[in-house]
């Protein structure tokens, strides 16, 4: 609309020299329409490059929360398997340790047999199965130590791999942040 009413007014614009001298109103009036309508196609050139950066800044900051529920679904994972992996162990150990105390009462059974059967030597049956009992005792007790032993030093893998992978995780968010600002 505006601009059909400048090629309107520059039509009607008289070329002879009495008319020139008011003309530069009208040139005046001209100018400025066209100076308003470049500040407004400014304007919108500027708006548009503020939503693309918006949008791009809300692209980015999904993407960074997807990241952190990823790794999050990774370490409860991780939980989760190895909560598993030490029932199992668990469950193990008890049954080993029911297959050791039957053994061991089968053991005593038969030291009593044979130290019945014997009659004089009775004494000396008992401090054989006494000590047949001790021994089996300290074995007992040092396994545990060392299964007991062996677990810490799991833990404290498990631990430790853990610290790293989230150090790691932060490392690379602390970088990446630093790159997207740079």
């Amino acid at each position: 609309m505006e601009s059909q009413q400048e090629t309107k007014l520059e039509q009607n614009a008289p070329e002879d020299g009495a008319a020139a001298i008011a003309s530069p109103d009208l040139l005046k009036k001209v100018s400025k329409k066209k100076a308003s309508k470049k500040k407004a196609s400014k304007k919108k050139a500027s708006k548009k490059k503020a939503s693309k950066k918006k949008a791009s800044k809300k692209k980015a900051s999904k993407k960074k929360a997807s990241k952190k529920k990823a790794s999050k679904k990774k370490a409860s994972k991780k939980k989760a398997s190895k909560k598993k992996a030490s029932k199992k162990k668990a469950s193990k150990k008890k049954a080993s340790k029911k297959k050791a105390s039957k053994k061991k009462a089968s053991k005593k059974k038969a030291s009593k047999k044979k130290a019945s059967r014997k009659g004089p030597s009775e004494q000396m049956a008992r401090v054989l199965s006494a000590a047949d009992d001790l021994r089996e005792a300290l074995q007992f007790m040092a396994a545990e130590q060392l299964a007991h032993r062996r677990q810490a030093v799991e833990d404290l893998r498990n631990s430790a791999r853990e610290k790293f992978s989230d150090l790691e995780a932060s490392a690379q968010s602390s970088l990446a942040r630093l790159l997207g600002k740079g």
